[in-house]
């Protein structure tokens, strides 16, 4: 009979160090891909930093402050949307409260979910696009997975973001899980987008109660009434897509699929 479905992925073996490298640098490339419409990139783990002949100091100590052209790149094919909501405040609002280098909102969550040996690197002007940073974490293995005799695994995130025209925030991340057996063989890609409500629109999801991080950002914004915004009191739309990237055939590729969700 099948094995029952993991959390994560389903397989019988953790991976070797060699694996592990490889599907840190594989991570990596995925992130590029993600971030650039599906174009290679060169370089290994993290995405090389940007000399930034264009006031890249500056940027860098004010990622919040340096602004990309145009819009967004579309979404990747097979991207699902798995959350739409309204919250307060306005799309700087979530950055500082949950994204901020000077922010412990990441690290207190992962903490919270039995994560351990939490690394967080601080925002860098990136090459191509925004800013990126790298978060690495020791993860728990819970549920039916836990009986396949791997009891952790570590964790690696290469995050970005940019801030386009008219305050659009876009956050993605690209997460390889190094020690679960096929855990060099797929990424878990997530996509944040969020722009300021317009002046007149009606609320939509849950009103920033429930959802992605709603509850703790209206805590910390409970109005924003220095905020700016079309809306007033400021508000924001958010959505969250996510995308499960598959390197080679999987067996187990519906089971890890539905183990995302």
């Amino acid at each position: 009979p099948p094995p029952p479905p993991p959390t994560m992925a389903a397989a019988t073996r953790p991976m070797s160090a060699g694996a592990k490298a490889a599907a840190v640098k594989a991570a990596a490339s995925a992130a590029a891909r993600e971030r650039n419409g599906g174009g290679n990139r060169n370089g290994g783990g993290s995405e090389e930093e940007c000399d930034d002949d264009d006031g890249g100091a500056d940027s860098a100590s004010d990622p919040w402050g340096h602004v990309e052209p145009g819009s967004p790149p579309p979404r990747q094919k097979g991207s699902r949307l798995l959350l739409a909501c309204e919250l307060p405040g306005t799309p700087e609002d979530f950055f500082n409260v949950l994204l901020a280098n000077e922010s412990d909102f990441l690290a207190d969550v992962l903490e919270e979910q039995g994560n351990r040996r939490i690394d967080i690197t601080t925002w860098k002007r990136a090459e191509q696009l925004g800013f990126i940073r790298d978060v690495q974490f020791t993860s728990p293995i819970k549920g039916a997975f836990s009986n396949w005799g791997v009891s952790h695994t570590s964790c690696f995130v290469s995050q970005r973001f940019c801030r386009y025209e008219g305050d659009v925030l876009l956050y993605e991340a690209v997460q390889t899980n190094m020690d679960i057996p096929y855990g060099d063989c797929f990424t878990v890609n997530t996509r944040w987008e969020l722009r300021p409500a317009l002046a007149g629109e009606p609320g939509g999801g849950d009103g920033g109660g429930g959802g992605l991080a709603g509850g703790a950002l209206a805590a910390a914004v409970p109005d924003a009434s220095a905020a700016g915004g079309l809306a007033w009191p400021p508000r924001l739309k958010a959505e969250m897509y996510l995308r499960v990237a598959f390197s080679r055939t999987c067996l187990f590729k519906k089971i890890i699929e539905a183990g995302t969700q």
